[in-house]
């Protein structure tokens, strides 16, 4: 068996699983949650809600896009919206 530069067992293992590399010209989830924070600190809030958005489309469970997006809502007056997004940060997705 030949081993992994950390010197565990082959990267195919089954416990050792990566994440594949995303298509050329997209971006991985932890990118595009990066980019949505840097949209939100420079005032452009509507492009950080989208990519939340699409975050939330194919990782439902991940709490930071919906946190933001209540933090977003919580900016522009949408406190029902805000609470609900907030909620969801805390609450598990069934």
């Amino acid at each position: 068996m030949r081993k992994n530069p950390v010197g565990g067992p082959a990267a195919n293992a089954n416990h050792c699983r990566t994440e594949a590399a995303p298509p050329q010209g997209a971006i991985t989830l932890a990118q595009a949650l990066d980019r949505a924070v840097a949209f939100h600190q420079a005032g452009r809030a509507e492009e950080a809600a989208d990519l939340c958005r699409s975050i939330l489309q194919v990782r439902p469970e991940r709490a930071e896009p919906r946190c933001l997006l209540g933090t977003i809502a919580f900016g522009q007056s949408v406190t029902e919206t805000s609470d609900e997004h907030k909620t969801g940060c805390i609450k598990p997705v069934p």
